[in-house]
């Protein structure tokens, strides 16, 4: 203390005991003689005794200017030692003890989210044409507008569609917005055309693979997409596969998104197995089917001009 005192400039002294104070030492409490190593200051205010930020003011310390670092960093060499390196540290205090929380620092974060989302867009399958396609690439128009409501919808609270319209009304384009946008938020999609997943289950069946492989991993996602139905040639085989698909999604209340040139009436006579002279052999399973369809998903149609048309008339 007398050292302290002998100083003859008030400001420094109280400076000094300022500061004293921050690193948690009550400069007045010292007794004659007491050698006390002078700590680091300290910018945070802790819930701790004065003994304690004692104790712990130089971890305190290293705490504050790890954070320091983090506030300046832009994320291409994090400057931490070697215990916190890529994370943020925080101090948290209770009951007179300081708890370390450490988590990974926000770039290191994103880094993870975009590598998350590189690998579901890998497994999504959407076609290459879509796959930067936001709400923004879409031309609303009276012919699409309740169709892009509802996809807009789709994406927010998983509800099921049906979307319907001829060739060239942008129906894909419309699905791959759906997961694009889903993809965004970190959700699983799987776009599927229907007539591909047909040819992928013979393929692998006539090459001796799992042909129930395939199958079984588009039944259970957790958004289907399934594009083009109506597309490919029937076939009872394939009807039989479309069912087991569409009950099972049914039954474990599954999102599932179809794309058709068919409405669903013309979708219901699609479905029928028919004999070599066009008689129906069976209608119940596509009754079974499309009804199926009517009480899973919202439908609506796209009726606009083809935008594929006019591309091409572009191209002329």
């Amino acid at each position: 203390m007398q050292a302290l005192e002998s100083i003859e400039d008030w400001d420094i002294r109280e400076y000094v005991r300022s500061t004293a104070r921050k690193c948690g030492v009550n400069l007045d409490n010292l007794t004659k003689g007491e050698v006390v190593p002078f700590p680091r200051p300290l910018k945070g205010v802790y819930e701790l005794s004065e003994a304690k930020i004692r104790e712990y003011n130089r971890e305190l310390a290293e705490v504050e200017e790890a954070q320091e670092q983090c506030s300046c960093c832009e994320g291409c060499s994090c400057q931490h030692k070697d215990k916190w390196k890529n994370l943020m540290v925080k101090a948290e205090c209770w009951n007179d003890e300081v708890h370390l929380a450490l988590n990974n620092c926000k770039f290191t974060q994103q880094k993870s989210r975009d590598k998350k989302l590189k690998s579901l867009m890998e497994a999504a399958h959407i076609p290459e044409k879509y796959r930067e396609d936001t709400w923004e690439d879409l031309t609303i128009q009276q012919g699409n507008m309740r169709a892009v409501a509802l996809a807009k919808k789709a994406v927010q609270d998983g509800r099921s569609l049906y979307l319907w319209g001829k060739c060239g009304t942008g129906k894909t384009k419309l699905t791959s917005v759906i997961a694009n946008e889903r993809l965004k938020k970190g959700l699983p999609v799987l776009f599927v055309s229907l007539p591909e997943l047909y040819s992928g289950i013979k393929a692998n069946f006539e090459k001796g693979g799992n042909s129930r492989e395939l199958l079984e991993l588009v039944k259970k996602a957790e958004c289907l997409i399934l594009d083009d139905m109506g597309a490919s040639n029937r076939t009872e085989w394939s009807v039989g596969i479309l069912q087991e698909l569409v009950d099972y999604r049914y039954a474990n209340d599954l999102q599932t998104i179809i794309t058709s040139n068919n409405s669903m009436a013309e979708m219901k006579s699609y479905l029928v197995i028919r004999d070599k002279q066009g008689k129906p052999i069976d209608e119940k399973q596509s009754a079974r089917i499309t009804s199926r369809f009517e009480e899973m998903c919202h439908m609506a149609k796209l009726d606009t001009p083809s935008f594929r048309q006019k591309q091409e008339d572009i191209l002329r």
